[in-house]
């Protein structure tokens, strides 16, 4: 996905990127620039990636493991995407990625994984940055008409290298392991709002990993109250959804 002002909605997608690594059901990398773009009420599944797991000795069935596959992929700082309302069923290594970028908004989506469900990152020490910078530089972002439709865009960033002012809010995140750890924030605590999502793990405890990148705070596989004392994600809980999976879509436990 390049550009701006483009909209996917209500699709089905499952079964892909069998035969590639790092890649998404729904992708789109390296530009701050892309801007008005929305991914909502999707229906994204069963992607197993490309990792060899197994072959049975005796069947001869091959099995692949999730590999390099996400969901929602919004790589090497994409920025300015709305994600809400998906859902989201054993959708790969991680169901959606955040991949370095600013002013996104994850909203209202119902994720079920064996793996990472949310995960923000501020990229490697080496990513090379200039990219980002000289097509920034080379949008008329600076014009009237791009102020007014993207005031985001044009706004000063404290640190152009960290993923500044992301949203993650009132989303159902469940993990079917209890040890992967189910989200993953590499963010600053003074511009990322996190809140009112709904945690829950089927098999043990919420576990989580995180790096605070203004106060240089960090935990790996910690327990989710580590996480919530920090402050950067508030009103946020761990509570069983009551929801399953039927039919390529989540519905309530309790009308099973």
């Amino acid at each position: 996905l390049e550009g701006n002002e483009h909209l996917i909605e209500k699709s089905e997608i499952n079964n892909i990127c069998e035969l590639a690594s790092d890649c998404g059901a729904i992708y789109s990398g390296r530009d701050w620039t892309y801007r008005g773009n929305v991914i909502r009420d999707n229906s994204i599944h069963d992607l197993y990636g490309y990792g060899l797991l197994r072959i049975d000795p005796v069947t001869h069935h091959i099995s692949y493991g999730p590999g390099g596959v996400r969901g929602v992929y919004l790589d090497d700082g994409s920025s300015g995407f709305i994600v809400a309302g998906n859902k989201f069923y054993r959708a790969g290594f991680i169901s959606i990625q955040i991949g370095g970028g600013r002013d996104n908004v994850v909203e209202k989506n119902t994720i079920e994984t064996d793996n990472y469900s949310v995960w923000i990152d501020n990229r490697w020490p080496g990513y090379p940055w200039a990219i980002n910078r000289q097509r920034l530089s080379n949008s008329p972002y600076q014009n009237n008409l791009w102020q007014s439709r993207y005031p985001d865009l044009s706004k000063p960033m404290a640190n152009d290298t960290w993923p500044e002012n992301n949203s993650v809010r009132n989303n159902i995140l469940i993990s079917t392991t209890g040890t992967v750890p189910l989200v993953r924030y590499l963010v600053p605590k003074k511009s990322t709002y996190l809140s009112g999502n709904t945690l829950w793990s089927r098999a043990n405890s919420v576990v989580v990993d995180f790096y605070i990148l203004d106060n240089d705070k960090k935990g790996g596989g910690v327990p989710l109250s580590d996480w919530l004392s920090q402050g950067v994600e508030v009103n946020s809980s761990i509570a069983d959804p009551c929801m399953v999976w039927r039919k390529n879509q989540f519905v309530s436990c309790v009308l099973q």
